[in-house]
């Protein structure tokens, strides 16, 4: 048997610095590849008239049909420009159990140190 669902639940985490998600970053398309070797490309804008973006962290998170998470890919923005327009791109090792129907992007500043 197979789980059917998986929920995920945070306990205490003493080192837990909380990100901001950033709603000037939209996604303008996704291209997602679900062949033997997955990947996909995201582009997005900056839409900040006047502000830059640097050091944010971007997910993309694969769903399938009962909107249960197949996968997830990450990979980091070291800056985008205001009005600026930038492709990121997503790689998985193997083919997906399940094939995805719905992606989700998130994107989120990583706290200053």
């Amino acid at each position: 048997e197979f789980p059917v669902r998986t929920t995920f639940e945070f306990g205490p985490v003493s080192s837990w610095r909380q990100g901001n998600i950033l709603s000037k970053i939209k996604v303008v398309s996704t291209n997602l590849d679900q062949e033997s070797i997955p990947n996909a490309q995201v582009v997005v804008k900056n839409i900040a008239l006047d502000q830059d973006f640097n050091d944010l962290d971007a997910f993309v998170i694969l769903y399938d049909a009962e909107d249960n998470r197949v996968s997830f890919s990450k990979t980091t923005i070291d800056t985008i420009s205001a009005n600026q327009t930038q492709t990121l791109y997503f790689t998985w090792p193997q083919s997906f159990s399940r094939p995805v129907v719905r992606t989700e992007v998130l994107f989120v500043a990583r706290p200053k140190k």
